[in-house]
């Protein structure tokens, strides 16, 4: 007869009633496991109190008395209610099977087995796990900024001749060069640590995001070398091929995105539709 006595929950002020033998039906659950639930219970009141949400717990209290299919209420958030299923303790599979029909993913994140180039990598491509690699995040999107307007702005007639002038040598202490070369560098720098620190060469070069990175900081190597090699600005000016090749400089439009979108997640602190285990990297 004990399997039968009954049970009030108090969720938040709103009352659900049940029978032990529902609950103890799934023995792994929160509710479910006399030792865990145990802690909420209310003696003077003879009842187990949660300050949870209670929205939330309806459809969760609808499972553990019929099972099946675990749907979440139309006016609930999926964040807020995956909150409460980790709460509750729901089996892993159904917590699995809400997060496929929620259109969640899960993604295996391998690392660096080096202790020192685990650090860099995840310094220069996780923002989230340390303020240092946050800061280094924030810059990279400033530094992507200025270059793209940069490229914009010299474009004005008005700025045409101010680092070329016919005939004389080319301006190496021009306002545009000088941040350009600063902004390249960072952007070189930081494409090399990427380079050696990653799990996996092979996968660096996979990524369309790494391709857009060194390919966006070649036009300025062509170009240098160009007019180091001739000491004339008008002749790289002239090039066809260079003037193809610094429209390329607007791929870093594509950077942009890639950490506007770690920056944004972490600022807004909104939990994403993403789990993600990190693990050392091992080759195949």
């Amino acid at each position: 007869m004990e399997q039968y006595r009954r049970l009030r929950i108090n969720v938040s002020g709103q009352y659900f009633e049940t029978t032990l033998l529902v609950l103890e039906r799934h023995p792994d659950t929160l509710l479910g496991d006399r030792r865990k639930r145990s802690q909420f219970f209310d003696r003077a009141k003879n009842e187990f109190f949660f300050d949870r949400h209670r929205p939330s717990f309806e459809a969760i209290f609808l499972y553990y008395q019929y099972g099946g299919r675990l749907r979440r209420p139309p006016h609930v958030p999926d964040d807020v209610f995956l909150d409460e299923l980790l709460f509750y303790q729901l089996e892993s599979d159904v917590v699995d099977e809400y997060k496929r029909s929620e259109g969640y993913t899960s993604e295996v994140i391998h690392l660096p087995t080096n202790l020192t180039m685990r650090r860099l990598w995840m310094l220069f491509e996780y923002p989230e796990t340390s303020r240092a690699a946050f800061v280094i995040a924030v810059l990279s999107v400033i530094i992507t900024l200025v270059s793209i307007v940069l490229f914009c702005v010299e474009t004005l007639p008005i700025f045409a001749m101010t680092h070329c002038v016919a005939g004389e040598m080319p301006n190496f202490l021009d306002v545009f060069f000088l941040i350009e070369t600063t902004c390249t560098a960072w952007f070189t720098i930081e494409a090399i640590v990427r380079f050696i620190a990653c799990p996996s060469k092979l996968a660096f070069w996979r990524d369309f995001k790494n391709i857009v990175d060194v390919v966006a900081v070649l036009p300025y190597y062509v170009t240098l070398f160009n007019v180091l090699s001739t000491m004339s600005c008008e002749g790289a000016k002239s090039s066809a091929s260079l003037a193809f090749l610094r429209v390329i400089r607007l791929i870093r439009v594509f950077k942009l995105t890639k950490h506007y979108e770690q920056v944004d997640s972490i600022l807004a602190k909104i939990p994403l539709n993403m789990q993600s285990r990190l693990l050392p990297y091992t080759s195949p």
